[in-house]
């Protein structure tokens, strides 16, 4: 997998949407430097299962991605390791959110959340497979990708889109 790539489309998008973003209602970050392999393993361990192998891909180039999509910070090892997860997986936890999203039989993994709203990201344990499904869920199911690296081409998307949301609103 070509991260490196997949990063700068990322990146590029980003840059589009701060120039049209004349009202600064988002944030602009830059992804984290990446994640060791003793941070991965850490993180396995604090989750109890293993990576989705893209995920894991993706971590060893950028180890996580502040305001990722508008306020929704993509987590990286730390996070995966600490009080974020706990509270995002409260949040999932919910009897109404887990009915409402279908996950409730399933092993998610929140890899990303909002601080200021209920927008959350969220990966299903590996079962075997080469990719495991992404969610973007907010309450209910916003949308679900058949993997990371279609989640993350995904998320391209939404910046380009909001980008051109903004631009025509000037």
């Amino acid at each position: 997998m070509d991260w490196a790539s997949e990063i700068e489309k990322m990146i590029a998008a980003k840059r589009i949407l701060r120039e049209v973003d004349v009202d600064n209602l988002w944030r602009y970050e830059a992804p984290s430097p990446p994640a060791t392999e003793e941070a991965i393993q850490l993180a396995e361990r604090n989750i109890g299962c293993s990576l989705d192998s893209e995920y894991a891909s993706f971590l060893r180039q950028a180890n996580g991605w502040p305001a990722f999509l508008q306020n929704i910070d993509l987590f990286g090892t730390d996070e995966l390791s600490g009080p974020r997860l706990r509270e995002a997986r409260e949040l999932i936890e919910l009897p109404e959110v887990a009915a409402a999203t279908g996950i409730a039989d399933s092993r998610p993994i929140p890899i990303g959340a909002s601080e200021t709203s209920i927008d959350m990201f969220v990966i299903f344990g590996r079962s075997g497979k080469k990719s495991s499904p992404v969610l973007w869920i907010a309450g209910v199911e916003i949308e679900r990708y058949d993997s990371f690296l279609d989640f993350f081409r995904g998320m391209v998307s939404h910046n380009l889109k909001e980008a051109r949301d903004l631009s025509a609103q000037s």
